[in-house]
């Protein structure tokens, strides 16, 4: 799954910054692709860090895993 987003994030972010990148003028293109990265960077590392916390979480069983031993 990490794998994967990881791969939709690397698709949408050229097209989105690209996309509103030709919507504005041209002197603000720059701050465009600057927010695009930058909403790509926080919404990743609020990925990893609720993911990894929902994996290790004690006490419960993580996604995808069944609590019973069979």
């Amino acid at each position: 799954m990490m794998t994967s987003t990881a791969l939709v994030l690397f698709m949408t972010l050229p097209g989105l910054a690209l996309f509103y990148g030709g919507l504005v003028r041209r002197k603000n293109v720059l701050s465009v692709l600057a927010q695009c990265l930058g909403t790509a960077g926080v919404s990743t590392i609020l990925w990893w860090a609720f993911a990894t916390a929902s994996v290790l979480a004690a006490g419960r069983p993580s996604w995808g895993r069944s609590s019973s031993p069979f």
